[in-house]
């Protein structure tokens, strides 16, 4: 009888030790995928901005192009998505399990490339290889004349204080896309700088600050002093 009472003992530690050494294993398992995970994305992301010889000319924002593709040609220097895009997938091949046959990645390929909040290219996610890649002035001026013009339209066919918002949220990105580019793409560099550190950010640039007010509606000391809103 003792020695059947010893024997359980024995097998229920014996059971436990390798419950708890499994346990461990998958951690550990786990934990080196993630810094694999954060190697691949860290080595693509350079290679890809190798190959588009990405450069920020003259400095950001103002009159300046901000990044450019400089190893590529004619307009596509200004505007590098696709290129981007292209790159990133031939880089991922690279690696094991990243690429399933013809256009199909997996699952992790995917995350490593558009990061945890499946962002845009540019958005800043640190998390991915697009969102974090940044986008030249040229490829937001783009961006702001398609909004501008898509809420002018939408804002005219709604009544009401929704129009008004609309449209006015439209000259705002007409604007951005044209005689207040430099602001909008200075405050654009800064974001994408921000958020790749993994901190928020505040934009100032909102429909109360370009009307001269503050987040709360109030007169701001800029407004008041009489300064330029750019």
């Amino acid at each position: 009888m003792a020695e059947e009472d010893n024997r359980s003992r024995y097998l229920k530690t014996k059971f436990g030790s390798s419950v708890t050494k499994h346990r461990a294993d998958v951690k550990k398992g786990k934990a080196t995928l993630s810094r694999s995970k954060s190697d691949i994305k860290k080595s693509v992301k350079a290679e890809v901005s190798k190959k588009l010889g990405l450069t920020a000319v003259g400095g950001l924002g103002g009159n300046s192009e901000g990044y450019i593709a400089s190893n590529l040609k004619e307009k596509d220097k200004f505007f590098y998505g696709k290129e981007a895009s292209k790159y990133t997938n031939e880089a991922l091949k690279k690696y094991s399990g990243m690429h399933l046959g013809g256009n199909v990645y997996s699952k992790d390929a995917m995350n490593i490339k558009y990061g945890s909040s499946g962002g845009a290219m540019g958005s800043g996610d640190p998390s991915g290889i697009m969102s974090s890649i940044p986008i030249s002035k040229k490829m937001q001026q783009s961006q702001n004349k398609f909004l501008g013009l898509t809420l002018a339209v939408l804002g005219g066919a709604t009544p009401g204080v929704g129009g008004s918002v609309m449209r006015a949220v439209g000259a705002k990105h007409l604007s951005d896309a044209t005689l207040t580019s430099g602001s909008a793409y200075n405050e654009y560099t800064q974001k994408f700088q921000t958020l790749q550190k993994g901190k928020k950010f505040t934009s100032t640039r909102n429909l109360f600050g370009l009307l001269g007010f503050d987040q709360h509606g109030k007169k701001t000391k800029k407004d008041t002093l009489g300064g330029d809103l750019e």
